[in-house]
């Protein structure tokens, strides 16, 4: 699992896709790891890494259409809901491929939010009588096999992996 205690993930506010190659270990894996600032226009860049990444390993066009759908919500409403009042803020991310699946770790400085926990909208009514909000969450919970989240100090920790094969 990926984690910014990781000695490979990288801080750095540049991209780097990282070649495992030269691991102990029989498995061979890539990596995308970056630093995202909390301005909006930062989801372009993340989305343009993503595809990058996807094209690199084969992956299939409808499983990063999936993998980019989950990251643009969760990274986009980190900007907007997790750095009130202007604050500036950090995102890092760091994707891994490995056996099949993609397993993403994404840790911000943003305001404590739990989408593990978060209630899911209600599905009565019309689409204009229902509240704002929780649909992603709702396509992100669809996407994956698995979401886990914690709050260590001052920072969101969400780990996830989404199979691709």
């Amino acid at each position: 699992m990926l984690d910014a205690s990781s000695p490979r993930f990288s801080a750095r506010p540049e991209t780097a896709i990282v070649t495992e190659a030269d691991r102990s270990e029989a498995i061979l894996s890539r990596k995308l790891e970056m630093t995202l600032g909390s301005d909006i226009s930062a989801v372009s860049s993340m989305l343009d890494a993503l595809e990058e990444f996807a094209a690199e390993n084969g992956i299939p066009p409808q499983k990063i259409m999936r993998l980019n759908l989950v990251l643009d919500e969760l990274v986009t409403n980190t900007i907007m809901h997790g750095f009130t009042d202007g604050a500036d803020g950090s995102i890092r991310l760091a994707a891994e491929l490995v056996d099949g699946t993609v397993n993403v770790a994404l840790i911000d400085n943003g305001v404590a939010f739990n989408p593990v926990e978060a209630a899911s909208p209600e599905r009565s009514g019309g689409i204009e009588e229902r509240e704002i909000g929780g649909l992603g969450l709702k396509l992100i919970r669809s996407y994956v096999k698995r979401l886990d989240y914690r709050r260590d100090g001052a920072f969101n920790h969400l780990h996830l992996e989404m199979d691709i094969g």
